[in-house]
């Protein structure tokens, strides 16, 4: 005869299952970055972090660029300022755009382990906001919460197109959640975990402070519902102390960079923050989401439903939670709002509670069948979560962003190997790469006003400088309507001096090379993949 599994081994085992889970989702996200994750600091975010390490580790972000005080058109700073740049306080200087907090962390892994070890930043902290959640789901309910948790999480597409990019959604997300949990642990060390994560949040992403009162409001409660308070105060206090330091530090570095402690690299509050816009902002961050991951979004709110709210320390960390994600969501009510789908991203800190939760609905749903009908039904769900999850990130091309990344690398490489150390480069979308890889001036030509066009030509030659005019293929047509009606140059009706080929094409131009087309001099066009 076969013993039957008593209700002890089956619940151990049952365990064991949730936890084998939870790693390997934490590892699948761990190596989908690594291996599918962009190397590159080529677009506007990638850039400007990446760039903005490498000032830290020289002990400097004021970058001079006395050239922009001495040329004569309008808005001369901001032409050269490359993505993820804007001009400072002081007059020929320019500044990082983006908070400090991601850059901070990529700095002392450049020091650790080298520039490629940037790139492993964004995969580690997409590692700890899998596990965080999973922990935040224990918490909220059991271990095979946790699970699904943890599986939502490592299956989303607006996770997972984050994860690809060395950019502050993902480290963001994880350092507010890894807040949470830590706030509802116990003892000096968890509150000092909690405070240093959330220091390190509002350094990240400075317009998430509101999210702060999260956890300490559920701090506070924890004072005043517990009999024995000192120890409870000593926590509360040592997470908004250091709070508080994270707020000193960016009022500090703001007020070096941008002149201000309420000003951004984005600008004034004013120009980011809207009432007006509240409607438009709100109605497109529920329909997007709802759009995007109907299955999370469903869950979520199936979970917060079922969830129990009172009577139990779980019900204190649920409403914390629940308060934590509804202040991200506040947070950006305001804020200025943009058509492409990914921008869902902004509200990336609010995805591990809205996983917790899912994992939460998925037990209290099947909470009444036998043991064996819930781990089969548990598993089926889970399963369907990540099939889901999956085919919508590859129906994104989530999955395909590094090859078109390159693109960025293999240009500015080729600018500093093959092309004259006096290059200028005319560029947009290719400014911070050439920069960053080149090591060359760059001249944005989304900002130079058009009637300048020629005169910035000849004063670069006048200067020593070689112009080259570098366009991405979708760029081809702003650049003709915008410099077209002013010169012939903006015709670009010459071949190209070089021409990536890939999922973005990439070409460069020689203006000189227009005139020997004109006298029918025939020259090569260098071919790149990336």
């Amino acid at each position: 005869m076969i013993e039957q599994a008593s209700p002890v081994s089956s619940s151990l085992r049952t365990q064991v299952v949730s936890r084998l889970i939870i790693a390997l989702a934490a590892l699948w996200i761990g190596g989908a970055g690594w291996w599918w994750g962009t190397t590159s600091a080529g677009s506007a975010d990638a850039h400007g972090y990446i760039s903005q390490a490498a000032l830290w580790l020289d002990g400097r972000l004021v970058v001079p660029h006395p050239m922009a005080t001495t040329v004569p058109w309008p808005d001369a700073e901001w032409t050269f300022a490359p993505l993820g740049y804007r001009p400072g306080v002081e007059p020929g200087t320019l500044v990082p755009v983006y908070p400090a907090g991601l850059p901070l962390v990529m700095a002392g892994a450049q020091a650790l382990g080298g520039r490629e070890a940037i790139y492993l930043v964004v995969p580690l902290f997409g590692v700890l906001a899998v596990l965080a959640t999973a922990r935040l789901a224990t918490h909220l309910a059991s271990i095979d919460a946790g699970a699904i948790a943890a599986l939502t999480l490592a299956s989303s597409p607006t996770f997972l197109f984050s994860l690809m990019w060395p950019m502050s959604d993902v480290p963001a997300s994880a350092l507010w959640v890894l807040a949470l949990v830590f706030a509802a642990g116990v003892g000096l060390p968890s509150a000092c975990a909690a405070g240093l994560a959330v220091g390190l949040a509002v350094l990240t992403r400075p317009n998430l402070v509101l999210v702060s009162l999260a956890p300490a409001g559920y701090l506070l409660w924890r004072v005043v519902s517990r009999p024995s308070r000192r120890p409870e105060w000593t926590r509360l206090l040592v997470v908004g102390v250091l709070t508080t330091a994270g707020c000193l530090g960016v009022a500090a570095i703001h007020t070096r960079l941008y002149g201000s402690p309420l000003a951004t690299g984005y600008g004034h509050a004013s120009q980011i923050y809207d009432v007006t816009r509240v409607t438009t902002t709100a109605s497109g961050f529920v329909t997007r989401p709802l759009a995007l991951e109907p299955l999370l979004v469903i869950l979520c709110v199936t979970g917060l439903v079922s969830q129990r709210w009172q009577g139990t320390r779980a019900s204190a960390e649920a409403v914390m939670a629940a308060a934590a994600m509804a202040l991200v969501l506040t947070s950006y009510a305001f804020y200025v709002s943009f058509p492409e789908w990914w921008y869902v991203r902004l509200l990336l800190p609010a995805w591990p509670v809205a996983a917790a939760f899912a994992g939460v609905a998925v037990v209290r749903l099947v909470h009444r069948l036998s043991p064996r009908g819930r781990v089969a039904s548990q598993v089926a769900i889970g399963v369907f979560i990540v099939i889901v999850g999956g085919r919508e990130a590859m129906a994104r091309g989530v999955f395909d962003l590094r090859e078109a990344e390159a693109r960025y690398e293999t240009v500015a490489r080729f600018a500093r190997q093959s092309l004259p150390p006096n290059a200028v480069f005319f560029a947009f979308q290719q400014s911070g790469a050439l920069r960053y890889y080149a090591d060359r001036p760059i001249l944005r030509f989304d900002v130079l006003a058009p009637r300048w066009f020629d005169d910035a030509i000849s004063k670069m030659r006048v200067r020593g400088y070689r112009p080259y005019f570098v366009v991405e293929d979708h760029e081809e047509v702003v650049f003709k309507a915008r410099f077209r009606p002013v010169s012939p140059l903006g015709y670009l009706d010459w071949a190209p001096l070089v021409e990536l080929d890939g999922p973005v094409r990439v070409r460069i131009y020689d203006p000189a090379d227009r005139d020997k087309m004109r006298r029918g001099e025939a020259y090569p066009t260098v071919r790149l993949t990336p």
